[in-house]
């Protein structure tokens, strides 16, 4: 009896750490999905993306934003054929000089300072 009871146990853990990867898997490919369709805020085609985007394409923003204060949910810039908008401030001990990067990440595109990796400003493609 105990036996049938540890079988019907593994059984059962068998079966959720199946669906957990089922789930797993589903994220991925939703993951993949949205960088393939842009996510919810807009869409660089995987070519462009290949072409002018991913640390391989680093910029100054200097030459992208015309101005000197970086307000969020307004201040945009155009790059790589792309408009763009920062939907949070800009951080302190970033120069607007600093070589920056556009990545896409966890569904995001975001853009990341070559001088301070561990940070990333959230950017939204806009019309």
């Amino acid at each position: 009896q105990q036996r049938d009871k540890d079988q019907q146990k593994q059984s059962t853990q068998a079966r959720q750490d199946q669906r957990q990867d089922q789930r797993q898997d589903q994220r991925q490919d939703a993951r993949q999905d949205q960088h393939q369709q842009g996510g919810n805020h807009g869409r660089i085609a995987d070519r462009d993306y290949q072409a002018h985007f991913s640390r391989a394409h680093s910029f100054t923003v200097r030459t992208v934003v015309t101005t000197t204060r970086i307000v969020p949910n307004q201040t945009r810039f155009v790059y790589g054929g792309y408009n763009f908008v920062f939907l949070e401030p800009w951080p302190a001990g970033w120069a607007l000089t600093d070589d920056c990067y556009i990545d896409y990440i966890d569904g995001e595109y975001v853009l990341i300072d070559l001088a301070h990796p561990g940070m990333q400003i959230t950017l939204e493609i806009v019309g």
